[in-house]
C-alpha cells in the first residue's frame, strides 16, 4: 500500500511539472540529529545517542493541481547491552493530492488534510485535529461561492478485503483481522459474521473567510452516535481589524467520545482528551520588537485525562539578517484532580543562522521535566532548500 501511495504521488508530481506553464516547487532537505539524550529518573542518569534523521519534502504548486511527497530515513539503535547495532526505517511518513476542476469550482484531494485556520497553536505547531473537514483518505471540497468551502471526506484503511480466499481449498471465509471501514446502516453485526462491523469516520465541513476573519465547522465521525464530535472555530488577522499585527485564534469542540489536543504529546506525557475541549492562541508581531505566541488549550470534563490543561509561550528575536533566536515554553497541568499529578513542563531554545540564502543550521536545547524525572537533548540539523 506505501508502495503504491508513492507511486501515486510521484506520478502526480510529474504531471503537475510537465502539464502547466506556470509551476511552483518548494522542496528542502533535512539532516538532523539530537546528539546525545540524557535521562534522569531516581538516583540515576543515563545518557544515549539518539542516531540521525533525514527528512526530503518536494511540493509542486500549480494553478489546479498541488501535489507534495514527503520522505524520512532515520539511523537508530547505535548500541545495546551486548552488541554494537546499527538500525534504519525508511517510509513515505506524508503526501497529498489535490486537483481544482471546473474553474475551481471542485477540489478533488487525497489525502488532504484542509484546517480552519482558527485550529492552529502556533507554539505547538500542530492543528487541533477535531476541526480537519479533510482526512487521510479521499475529499471532495465545493466553493459554491467567493470565501466558502463545503468539504466531504472518507477514510482510506490498509486492508479492505473482509473476505478471504484459500486458493488450495477454495474456502471463503472472513478475515478476522479486518482493519478496515465498513457503512453498516443498522449497525447489527451480520449472522455468521465476527463483531467486527464499526463506522467508517466520514467527515463534514465548511470554512467561510468574509476578509477580517474566517469561520470553520467540522463534524467527524457522524454516523456513529458513541464517536462524533462537532467542532467550530473563528481566525483574524488584525484581531478582527481593530490591531494590526494580532492574529487571533479560538474553537471549541464537543465529543460524544473523546477529543485530543494532537499527535504530539510532550516528552512521555499523555494526551489531554475529553468530550469538551477548548483552544484559544494570539500571535503579536510588527507592533512590538520581536515575535510573541501565547496559547491555551484543554477540556472541561477530565475525570479520565492525565492532564486537562496546556499553554504555551513562544518568543522570537531576529537578531540579525542571518542569526535568530527563538525561546519556547509549555505545561501541561491537571487542575481538576485534587491528588494533582505533577505538572509536565518543557522548555527550548533554538538559535537559527542563515549560512547562505538556501541553507541554514540550526542549534537547540530542550528540556521536559515531570515531577523528578527529567529529559534533556541537544538537536542539532542542517536545512538546505532547493
Amino acid at each position: 500500500m506505501k508502495i503504491l501511495k508513492t507511486i501515486a504521488v510521484l506520478a502526480a508530481l510529474s504531471m503537475a511539472s510537465s502539464a502547466f506553464a506556470e509551476v511552483k516547487v518548494k522542496a528542502f532537505n533535512k539532516l538532523s540529529s539530537d546528539i546525545v539524550e540524557l535521562e534522569h529518573s531516581g538516583d540515576e542518569t543515563t545518557n544515549t545517542f539518539p542516531g540521525f534523521k533525514n527528512k526530503i519534502k518536494a511540493e509542486i504548486l500549480t494553478d489546479h493541481l498541488d501535489a507534495m511527497v514527503e520522505g524520512v530515513f532515520k539511523i537508530t539503535d547505535f548500541t545495546n547491552e551486548n552488541d554494537y547495532v546499527v538500525a534504519w526505517d525508511g517510509a513515505v511518513s506524508d503526501w497529498y493530492v489535490e486537483a481544482r476542476v471546473l474553474d475551481d469550482l471542485l477540489t478533488l484531494g487525497y489525502h488532504d488534510n484542509i484546517n480552519p485556520e482558527g485550529t492552529y497553536l502556533p507554539v505547538y505547531d500542530d492543528n487541533v485535529g477535531t476541526g480537519n473537514i479533510g482526512s487521510d483518505g479521499f475529499t471532495l471540497v465545493l466553493r459554491p461561492v467567493e470565501g466558502l468551502r463545503l468539504g466531504f471526506s472518507v477514510p482510506f484503511t490498509d486492508d479492505t478485503s473482509l473476505v478471504t480466499y484459500d486458493v488450495e481449498t477454495g474456502t471463503v471465509g472472513v478475515n478476522e483481522d479486518f482493519g478496515g471501514n465498513i457503512l453498516v446502516m443498522d449497525g447489527e453485526t451480520k449472522e455468521g459474521c465476527p463483531d467486527i462491523w464499526k463506522y467508517p469516520n466520514l467527515r463534514l465541513g465548511a470554512i467561510y473567510n468574509m476578509g477580517i476573519a474566517e469561520f470553520g465547522v467540522a463534524a467527524h465521525d457522524f454516523l456513529d452516535s458513541k464517536q462524533r464530535s462537532i467542532g467550530f472555530y473563528v481566525y483574524s488577522a488584525g484581531l478582527f481589524g481593530q490591531v494590526k499585527g494580532i492574529d487571533f485564534r479560538a474553537g471549541f469542540a464537543h465529543s460524544w467520545g473523546k477529543v485530543a489536543l494532537g499527535d504530539k504529546p510532550f516528552y512521555k506525557g499523555k494526551d489531554i482528551t475529553g468530550e469538551n475541549f477548548w483552544n484559544v492562541s494570539f500571535e503579536i508581531s510588527e507592533i512590538i520588537p520581536f515575535s510573541l505566541a501565547v496559547e491555551a488549550a484543554g477540556n472541561t470534563n477530565s475525570d479520565d485525562s492525565a492532564y486537562d490543561f496546556y499553554t504555551g509561550l513562544k518568543l522570537g528575536f531576529g537578531i540579525n539578517e542571518q542569526l535568530s533566536l527563538d525561546v519556547i515554553a509549555g505545561a501541561e497541568l491537571d487542575l481538576s484532580d485534587e491528588n494533582a499529578k505533577k505538572a509536565m513542563l518543557h522548555g527550548k531554545a533554538a538559535l537559527d543562522y542563515n549560512v547562505t540564502k538556501l541553507d541554514t543550521v540550526e542549534v537547540a536545547v530542550d528540556y521536559n521535566k515531570c515531577d523528578e524525572k527529567w529529559n534533556m537533548k541537544f538537536p542539532v540539523s542542517w536545512k538546505h532548500k532547493f
